[in-house]
């Protein structure tokens, strides 16, 4: 977390992008959407099962695609940096997600 030295703190999701798993349907931010700035159709995500996500994050873009869907698409915002660190988050004491086949890879730029 970062202070702002006004009192007020900003986690990294808030500095940068978080992409949103989560169980439910009925959120704003669904499994598959770039939290608060483009939000991801309902019904992609498999209930009770697992779950493929292809983050794609290049110079003026980020795509989103779960289970092979395109749920999320946008150039990013303005105020916020291109470069930064990649987690994994775990919202509460009550929640659980599990990972598995984490893959990475830097694309060449054209």
């Amino acid at each position: 977390m970062q202070s702002f030295g006004d009192g007020t703190w900003k986690t990294p999701a808030h500095i940068g992008y978080e992409i949103q798993l989560l169980g439910s349907e009925s959120a704003k931010n669904g499994s598959g959407s770039i939290y608060d700035v483009v939000s991801a159709p309902a019904g992609l995500r498999f209930a009770d099962d697992w779950n493929k996500v292809d983050i794609e994050s290049r110079h003026n873009l980020i795509r989103v695609r779960l289970n092979g869907k395109l749920a999320a698409e946008s150039p990013g915002l303005p105020d916020r940096p291109l470069k930064g660190p990649i987690g994994l988050q775990l919202h509460d004491a009550f929640s659980w997600a599990l990972f598995r086949n984490i893959r990475l890879r830097a694309i060449a730029a054209k």
